[in-house]
């Protein structure tokens, strides 16, 4: 087997297994997961995967309980623009500067 041959299987069975763990949380379509089970019907490694994938979300749900549709919304505040950061920089430095000089007398 050379390098090459490894490396793809490894990627699919990276990707095969990313797309169980969608499988296990709903995130796949009708027809991905058609296909999927179709393929984990003949792998019996897959099953017992869907199964862990099953109970650690049950346990998370367990943990960390939250209602469907209530979970809650991550933000992320918009940068200010470079001019902006660039004076606010620019005015810290100033005000070291200024409590530097001050101290040092």
């Amino acid at each position: 087997m050379s390098d090459r041959s490894a490396f793809k299987k490894f990627d699919f069975d990276e990707a095969y297994h990313e797309a169980l763990s969608a499988m296990a949380d709903n995130e796949v379509s009708p027809s991905v997961r058609a296909a999927l089970i179709q393929l984990a019907a003949n792998d019996p490694k897959a099953a017992e995967r869907i199964a862990r994938y099953h109970a650690q979300n049950a346990a998370l749900q367990a943990l960390f309980p939250l209602r469907r549709g209530n979970t809650p919304r991550i933000s992320i505040p918009e940068r200010l623009p470079w001019k902006q950061r660039t004076r606010v920089a620019a005015t810290w430095v100033a005000i070291g500067f200024l409590l530097g000089v001050v101290h040092c007398r």
